[in-house]
């Protein structure tokens, strides 16, 4: 379990088959708030983020590491 106040670390993977049409920075915010408001944490203790854009099925992969 995460705790509200427990610094965290996301890793994204977005893949679309046509990635250039959209910024990955409006994508990340999403994902952001999706996973805070899920989990119950305050996005002030995200320390880290990755993200990366790759062809292919539209998914989306996420890992979230405690600090």
């Amino acid at each position: 379990d995460i705790a509200p106040k427990q610094p965290f670390a996301i890793e994204a993977i977005y893949t679309a088959p046509n990635v250039l049409v959209w910024d990955v920075d409006g994508k990340a915010k999403l994902l952001i708030d999706a996973f805070c408001d899920a989990f119950g944490v305050d996005d002030r203790y995200l320390m880290e983020l990755r993200q990366r854009k790759v062809r292919g099925a539209c998914s989306v992969r996420m890992k979230v590491t405690l600090l």
